[in-house]
């Protein structure tokens, strides 16, 4: 059974300690932050640290500014700017009826005759039929 208590919200919030990629990437968000545009800014990658890591944070900070950022790195230094292209997204995708909406359609019954197309009759008895011919053809190539 939990023990239950209260304590204040700001309390709560002090215990709440957000992950070390969510810190990391409040620290990279304020990075972006004080670029004025015109301005570059640049990272020195410390050791144990790759500049594509950097890269990456810087990235992820930046789709969540909603902000367009360029990147360039060297060795050890990663510089940035903002960008004047919008954030780029991907395309839409459809779902499967739309990528085949050009190659559906729908069968009436009454344009194969009066009596209609009859699609769905005996279809189970013509798949078994089907299933054994099959069978019976590979036993005789055999």
């Amino acid at each position: 059974m939990p023990t239950f208590g209260t304590l204040s919200i700001d309390g709560a919030r002090a215990e709440c300690v957000p992950s070390k990629r969510a810190a990391l990437i409040q620290e990279y968000v304020g990075y972006i932050q004080r670029i004025a545009p015109g301005e570059a800014g640049v990272l020195e990658a410390s050791a144990g640290e790759t500049t594509q890591a950097i890269r990456r944070r810087l990235s992820a900070a930046a789709k969540t500014l909603g902000k367009s950022i360029e990147v360039r790195r060297s060795s050890t230094t990663v510089y940035f700017w903002l960008s004047t292209r919008p954030p780029r997204r991907l395309p839409r995708r459809g779902t499967l009826a739309d990528a085949l909406h050009e190659h559906t359609g729908i069968l009436h019954s009454n344009e194969h005759g009066p009596a209609g197309a009859r699609l769905s009759q005996d279809t189970g008895k013509r798949f078994a039929a089907g299933l054994l011919e099959e069978y019976q053809r590979q036993q005789q190539t055999q």
